[in-house]
């Protein structure tokens, strides 16, 4: 069975810290649903930004740097070892 939209961007989100530039490349999912699962995840407070910076592929400045994994995002923090 295939993954939907909402699997494949958690399951991505879950295993690093991306843009969503990345995720949308990488999943072939349009920029647009991946800014709507992002808002999505804000209101349960279940994707946490990591650090603000320059995208790698865009090279625009101030994106954000998200994960689902908060595991991943309490070590990026300092906060666990």
């Amino acid at each position: 069975m295939r993954a939907t939209q909402e699997q494949q961007f958690k399951k991505w989100f879950n295993c690093g810290i991306f843009t969503m530039k990345q995720v949308a490349i990488k999943t072939d999912i349009d920029r647009s649903h991946v800014c709507y699962f992002i808002g999505k995840l804000k209101k349960t407070n279940s994707v946490y930004l990591v650090r603000t910076g320059i995208c790698p592929i865009t090279k625009n400045a101030r994106v954000g740097f998200y994960t689902t994994n908060y595991d991943l995002y309490l070590t990026h923090k300092g906060l666990k070892r």
